[in-house]
């Protein structure tokens, strides 16, 4: 009678070792991306007080200082690291030539999901908009599946479902309050979740990236969206200049864009390693706690109350949010 064989030590050992890892990769992975989320909500609220502070300011414009700024940190940055103690070869920032092609699948749904966003937003009440926005984690699972063969849990997907109940809770009291319509409303909402699926693929497309810089990556994005942005924003200015008007910005505000452009640079590499790590359907789940820390902003910086309905959708997305992480 054969007697079953028993794991040797060095198998036990290893499968220690590669569980080991795994957890690290999670809590790594996981722990960017809730930090991302909480970056994303702190340039939320510079957004909000630059547009209250500067209310001549539209987004295109925004686009066009910020889109300097983040060009200026990034090249700053990559000078430094090619002269700096670390030795850091320009060579490292090179291009990988098989990458080349996922490269521009990244640079070009990115800038479509930025300028998307930033036009549909105008056309659609808040309540909706950020209804659409917390759509993100569907259309980043349905892309992964088909791009890189990657499927959540059948659990996780579950919770992800339930949680949109929690935003659409957060949200009843803005519905209630908005008008029955608003003009062009459903080019509106397609421009929206065009946006929302263009920066599923732009994201997932990282997973693709395993030698270029995620630095040269981010150079490349803001630089399209920054050539875009000043077509548009020289034209606006030239009509504006022929109507006597101008746009006044001081010294504080150079710094909010300033601030909100170094950002958006920390939240792209934040939210492209992250991607590299872990799968991408559960990052992209964490952005859910943008709702969490918005609640607290609010309460602590601009002093809003709310209603049941908000606190009760917070704790839902909160808790299941949670969950997702555990379930893993």
């Amino acid at each position: 009678m054969d007697t079953p064989l028993l794991p040797n030590k060095n198998q036990s050992e290893n499968y220690r070792q590669n569980n080991t890892q795994e957890k690290k990769h999670l809590t790594k992975g996981i722990s960017l991306a809730i930090l991302n989320s909480f970056i994303q909500v702190m340039i939320g609220m510079l957004y909000k007080l630059t547009f209250i502070n500067y209310p001549k300011l539209n987004s295109l414009d925004i686009q066009f200082y910020k889109g300097a700024f983040e060009m200026i940190i990034i090249a700053v940055t990559l000078v430094i690291l090619s002269k700096t103690q670390y030795k850091i070869a320009l060579d490292q920032f090179q291009i990988s030539i098989p990458e080349r092609k996922w490269l521009i699948v990244i640079v070009l749904f990115g800038c479509c999901a930025n300028y998307l966003v930033v036009t549909g937003i105008n056309y659609v009440y808040l309540a909706l908009g950020s209804l659409l926005n917390n759509t993100f984690p569907i259309f980043t699972i349905i892309v992964a599946f088909f791009l890189v063969k990657e499927l959540p849990k059948p659990i996780q997907i579950i919770i992800i479902f339930a949680t949109l109940g929690g935003v659409i809770l957060m949200s009843i009291n803005s519905f209630k309050q908005s008008e029955p319509s608003k003009q062009n409303e459903f080019l509106g909402v397609v421009m929206l979740i065009g946006s929302e699926i263009a920066g599923a693929v732009s994201f997932v497309s990282i997973k693709k990236i395993k030698e270029t810089n995620l630095l040269i990556i981010c150079l490349l994005k803001f630089f399209v969206i920054f050539l875009i942005s000043a077509i548009f924003v020289v034209i606006n200015y030239l009509v504006m200049f022929e109507q006597g008007k101008n746009i006044y910005l001081d010294m504080t505000g150079y710094l909010m864009l300033f601030s909100i452009a170094a950002l958006e640079i920390l939240i792209n590499l934040l939210l492209f390693k992250s991607m590299q790590i872990e799968k991408a359907g559960l990052i992209a789940s964490m952005n859910f706690f943008c709702l969490i820390w918005g609640l607290i902003g609010d309460v602590v910086i601009f002093n809003q109350t709310f209603t049941n309905y908000e606190i009760i959708g917070g704790i839902i997305v909160f808790l299941f949010t949670t969950s997702i992480i555990f379930t893993n």
